[in-house]
């Protein structure tokens, strides 16, 4: 694609950027939707976590000559993808061991994350409207992680685990949240490099793990693939630069939404009190960070 393609800057811009984040957040919020309806057909976590990233890699891949331009900038976006690779692990294992909802809402408190990161690459405070946000989605984990420890449907370990999950989300939206001189396909590009080489010592000698075992679960991989992966990615990596990480962050929240929805009609998992307390103060969260002022620079598609 010919780096003359840019998006269009100012209001318009950021607006459409928003658009591109809300999609792609719809889109992950279908990934604990397939990876339960995968794991019913007798996939595994680390059988699913290939294709994740691997399948993007094989799109991304020809432009991975283009990071000599900024090689300094390939070498953290690796970095950035094999943290990920470890994160979305912990995410996947949630879903497996603790339900839909409550792996999801742990995966929401990325925008404190976020917020952190931004601040110490900005060196300076965060302003109160992100401390704010960030603290309702941190008080919505809380009202989940909290009755499912003391009824025992997750282990403290696993949960200290999946929050690797909103960490690594947050580092990803940190790194191409910034001004690059490459285009957001090319960081994708590095970032799955880095996430598919992180995924092979995981698989370790159960690669047959990763081999669906009928043409339900092959469906499924297909629909996880394709609807919850490569498009949800490809919207997320070209909208966060038109409206700066902090905002994504908060915007991208719609997806525990789609996935307490779908996971209560689809997969009739019972979304307990507590969640939907939850799922209120995220949405409060929403609302703050949506009403954030952010840059909509032009960028490069490649």
């Amino acid at each position: 694609m010919s780096t003359a393609e840019t998006a269009p800057a100012g209001v318009s811009g950021r607006a459409g950027g928003l658009a591109l984040v809300a999609i792609g957040a719809a889109g992950f919020g279908l990934i604990p939707i397939f990876a339960a309806l995968a794991y019913e057909a007798g996939m595994t976590p680390e059988g699913l976590l290939p294709y994740r990233f691997i399948v993007p890699l094989l799109l991304f891949g020809p432009l991975l000559p283009r990071l000599r331009q900024a090689p300094r900038e390939g070498l953290e976006l690796f970095g950035v993808g094999v943290v990920l690779t470890i994160g979305v692990l912990g995410y996947l294992r949630a879903v497996e061991t603790g339900g839909i909802a409550l792996a999801t809402i742990i995966f929401f408190s990325f925008p404190l994350f976020t917020t952190l990161l931004e601040a110490l690459r900005l060196r300076r405070a965060p302003p109160p409207r992100d401390l704010a946000a960030a603290a309702l989605v941190i008080a919505a984990a809380l009202l989940s992680v909290g009755p499912a420890l003391k009824d025992a449907l997750i282990s403290l370990p696993a949960v200290i685990f999946a929050f690797g999950g909103p960490f690594s989300y947050a580092l990803l939206l940190s790194a191409i949240g910034r001004p690059s001189p490459l285009g957001p396909l090319t960081r994708s590009a590095a970032i799955c490099l880095g996430s598919a080489l992180a995924c092979l010592p995981i698989l370790g000698g159960s690669i047959a793990a990763a081999f669906p075992a009928s043409i339900e679960a092959a469906f499924i991989l297909l629909l996880f693939v394709t609807i919850a992966g490569v498009g949800p990615q490809l919207a997320i990596v070209i909208g966060t630069p038109m409206t700066g990480a902090s905002a994504a962050a908060f915007v991208g929240t719609l997806e525990l939404g789609v996935s307490l929805a779908l996971g209560w009609t689809l997969i009739g998992e019972p979304v307990r009190p507590g969640e939907i307390a939850a799922a209120v103060l995220i949405a409060a969260a929403i609302f703050l960070g949506a009403g954030k002022r952010a840059p909509a620079p032009g960028h490069a598609l490649s």
